[in-house]
């Protein structure tokens, strides 16, 4: 998952890294950037399996099976045509709280990405849900359910563990060397 505050050389860096089928959600907003990294990243499959998405508004770009909604997003379905681009895309929504995931399952999001699990280094202060609320909120959503935000190697076994969740997600959790979490880096030989 991208945004817009990290430099290019962070994602390259991290695009570099995919070995396997994944989901990958461009945030950009900047359509230049955005389409970059969408025909990067389909040229470097090479034919195997992946999920691009971006974040609406953006162009019908070839490639791009997934629109991702932010949770203000989710507010105004009419105004982002949720309804209408459900017929073309899977479509992902970012959740931080019970609200937000009822808005979502009311309007068949098809994935979930829930955040912030754990601390994170780059929200500071920001309130964490933890695992309890986790199995909480999402024991009974129709979703695939990721979690976001704190997850670092050391968790993903707990994190496998909770009901009804398909996976985690991140930004710099995949880089080797990064802090990916408010515990311990990850070494490039783990």
């Amino acid at each position: 998952m991208t945004d817009d505050t990290r430099p290019e050389s962070f994602y390259l860096q991290s695009f570099s890294l995919i070995k396997q089928p994944v989901m990958t959600i461009i945030r950009h907003r900047v359509p230049q950037q955005r389409n970059a990294y969408v025909n990067y990243l389909r040229r470097r499959a090479g034919g195997r399996r992946q999920i691009l998405g971006v974040s609406p508004p953006a162009p019908v770009m070839s490639g791009v099976q997934l629109l991702h909604f932010n949770q203000h997003q989710l507010r105004m379905p009419g105004k982002n045509n949720i309804k209408l681009y459900r017929q073309r895309y899977i479509l992902s929504a970012a959740c931080h709280d019970a609200a937000a995931i009822r808005r979502a399952a009311g309007l068949g999001i098809d994935v979930i990405i829930l955040s912030p699990i754990l601390p994170t280094a780059t929200h500071p202060g920001a309130k964490s849900l933890g695992y309890y609320q986790v199995a909480r909120l999402l024991s009974k959503v129709p979703a695939y359910n990721f979690l976001l935000g704190g997850i670092g190697v050391q968790h993903f076994k707990r994190a496998r563990n909770l009901p009804n969740i398909h996976g985690v997600a991140g930004v710099s959790l995949f880089l080797p060397g990064k802090i990916v979490s408010s515990t311990p880096h990850i070494k490039e030989d783990q």
